[in-house]
């Protein structure tokens, strides 16, 4: 496994090592991606300095961290390792070597029973490196779609000898300023031709496969993606999609569970997980519910007012009819 795998420590980082412009666009994705994935977990309880983004940015960009309790260091400590020693029947290492986020050296031949890993994911694959791949997916379908807009924007070409030139640039140019009323010499037109430029293929379908980019790069880090209204997709294969999505997410959120329930076991910690993403799906539900609740009742008082209302039209109707018409005592007409 080489260095630049292994020695990410932040965005900056990444791009200092990879050489690497960083631009608006790549920003404005990143933004939109990657703090998606950061927010999806928090802490409560973290000792020693420890923050929920500390721990989040550092599972982003690094692989082999680690939990260590190192009284020099005021206690419990984030940091990475590396292998120092043997590794036993299943190939793990007997000894580590311990490195700050920063790289710093924190100290060498530690056990390897001495620490609890933390990882992202059981392959312990460094997100970033994956989020990556799909943001430059989609920024260079990105210029390709504002190149295509930008030929969809060009004006109808004409061809024609210079007398006819002149003319169609007077006309367009009364066209621009306005004016109501615009003449034109007499038969310039009959030998001018005009076409189009054709495009290769149609702006709507880049902008389907581009959301289809950035559906594919949430669901790479669990988070479900607004499907598409296409038609040939169908329930079982949303169904196969959710159940992927559902398997990388309980993966996150297993690997760190378990990593906190270890720390707090072995160390007396008292440090609390939270699911940001769970969280706020548990919110949107009960809004929906609420929503729905309230809908329904409004959809019964309507109801209710207009029976209310027939009943009152009832009443008057036969009131009317049960009114008795005024007896005509004087007999009949003369």
């Amino acid at each position: 496994m080489s260095d630049s795998y292994e020695t990410f420590q932040n965005l900056d980082d990444f791009f200092k090592k990879k050489g690497i412009t960083m631009s608006m666009t790549y920003l404005r994705w990143v933004k939109d991606i990657m703090n998606t994935a950061e927010e999806m977990f928090h802490y409560d309880n973290l000792p020693n300095g420890l923050t929920s983004q500390i721990i989040e940015n550092a599972l982003m960009f690094n692989n082999h961290l680690c939990f260590a309790n190192r009284p020099e260091l005021g206690g419990l400590v984030l940091c990475r390792y590396r292998y120092g020693g043997q590794y036993d029947l299943y190939w793990k290492p007997t000894k580590v070597v311990l490195l700050s986020i920063s790289g710093q050296p924190i100290a060498e031949d530690v056990p390897y029973e001495d620490i609890v890993l933390i990882r992202d994911n059981i392959m312990d694959i460094i997100p970033f490196l994956v989020l990556n791949s799909w943001i430059e997916k989609i920024i260079d379908l990105e210029n390709r779609l504002n190149t295509l807009t930008t030929f969809a924007s060009f004006p109808k070409i004409f061809t024609g000898d210079k007398e006819q030139v002149n003319e169609l640039k007077r006309l367009v140019k009364k066209v621009v300023n306005g004016e109501p009323i615009i003449v034109g010499a007499k038969n310039f037109a009959k030998s001018l031709e005009s076409f189009d430029v054709p495009l290769p293929v149609k702006p709507k379908e880049l902008y389907d496969v581009l959301d289809e980019y950035k559906r594919m790069a949430l669901a790479s880090i669990g988070v479900y993606g607004v499907e598409g209204k296409r038609e040939r997709v169908v329930t079982s294969e949303i169904l196969a999609n959710n159940d992927s999505v559902d398997f990388i997410y309980t993966g996150k959120q297993r690997q760190r569970l378990q990593a906190i329930d270890e720390v707090n076991k072995r160390w007396g910690f008292n440090i609390v997980m939270h699911e940001t993403y769970v969280e706020n799906q548990q919110d949107e539900i009960e809004l929906k519910k609420d929503t729905a609740m309230a809908m329904a009742k409004a959809s019964v008082m309507v109801e209710e007012t207009k029976n209310e209302g027939k009943v009152e039209a009832a009443k008057v109707e036969g009131l009317e009819a049960a009114k008795i018409k005024p007896e005509n005592k004087g007999g009949d007409d003369k």
